[in-house]
């Protein structure tokens, strides 16, 4: 590994590690093999890896031919420190955050350079293709009906909260936002998009997916739910602080959402703050529930809806028939994902 002193790069792009073993080595090749693919790609592109104070340092997994500076922290303070402190070293004139266990395509920098081109925009956003269970999913952040006439980059951002690979921000734009918060260790990526697409007016969209964002069951964000759900809240009752009262029904939604996952995980004070943020913002939002449930959870609160909902599942699972499937059945189907009432 070697620390480029060249000429000042066009765009760094910047990995938290901890512990991700050698997810980070397919992560580099994936992107080194972008950068070959384009003519002085190496001369265009810094790579920064931070080692967040891991047991397993990411070393060995890290190939003597790539050009990476490799940072290492004794204590592990989070993921928006780190990357805080990456933005804080890094020369080039854009920044790419991205996951260690997260793939690039192939077109990531070429589809780069020509978004970016002589205007240099503020913010370029890209599509990512989330795969999980085998499946793949294109999720596209910027909806292909957008017109800028009538909707903001505000309004696309809080109404389809961006993941941490789908932009590249000017480093200048990075810091007059503020950065990453350090406060949140979760949620802390769409709560800076939103923060950027506040303040941005020049941004493009690359169409295509550049990112496969690989959704692992044992992955950090999984391990610790529950603290997952509070910094996510934390979030939130951040935007609350700032977000113009247009997006009331949007922020209620999501916080409607929270409250009946900390009902589930028995959090009283986490429950009774995310139902202060309802009330704030206009009251319980239930779209696309039940709607036996939203109209109990409407009139009774969500304890009594939830109640509710369990005598269902209970009466279901007595007086249901189990049905025994054949074999034809079973073949070929992936397991439904888990619905999140907070995506």
């Amino acid at each position: 590994m070697s620390d480029r002193l060249g000429r000042t790069p066009a765009l760094s792009v910047l990995i938290c590690y901890h512990n991700e073993g050698p997810l980070i080595g397919r992560a580099l090749k994936s992107l080194f093999d972008s950068v070959d693919a384009c003519d002085n790609g190496r001369a265009d592109v810094e790579v920064i890896v931070y080692d967040n104070a891991s047991s397993q340092p990411p070393d060995p997994f890290i190939s003597p031919d790539y050009p990476v500076r490799l940072i290492r922290d004794r204590d592990n303070n989070g993921p928006s420190y780190a990357r805080n402190r990456m933005g804080e070293v890094a020369r080039g004139e854009f920044l790419h955050f991205h996951d260690p266990d997260d793939v690039f395509s192939q077109r990531f920098l070429p589809e780069l350079r020509k978004s970016i081109g002589d205007l240099r925009p503020d913010l370029v956003l890209n599509q990512i293709r989330i795969i999980e269970l085998g499946d793949r999913m294109i999720y596209y952040p910027v909806p292909v009906d957008y017109s800028p006439v009538s909707t903001t980059l505000l309004d696309l951002v809080v109404a389809s909260p961006l993941w941490l690979q789908s932009g590249t921000v000017r480093r200048r734009t990075f810091f007059e936002a503020g950065g990453f918060d350090e406060d949140l260790w979760y949620n802390e990526d769409s709560e800076l998009f939103e923060r950027i697409a506040d303040k941005v007016t020049d941004w493009r969209v690359v169409s295509e997916p550049l990112v496969d964002v690989i959704r692992r069951p044992n992955s950090h964000s999984r391990r610790d739910d529950l603290r997952r759900l509070r910094h996510t809240l934390r979030a939130y009752e951040k935007a609350d602080n700032w977000l113009p009262s247009k997006y009331d029904r949007t922020l209620a939604a999501r916080a409607s959402g929270l409250a009946i996952n900390f009902h589930h995980q028995n959090d009283q004070p986490s429950y009774a703050r995310a139902l202060a943020l309802v009330q704030r913002r206009g009251g319980l939002t239930l779209d696309g529930f039940n709607p036996i449930y939203r109209r109990v959870a409407m009139r009774f609160g969500i304890p009594a809806a939830e109640r509710l909902a369990m005598i269902k599942r209970f009466s279901r699972a007595i007086f249901r028939p189990s049905v025994l499937k054949q074999p034809s059945e079973v073949q070929g189907n992936a397991p439904e994902p888990s619905i999140d009432p907070c995506s």
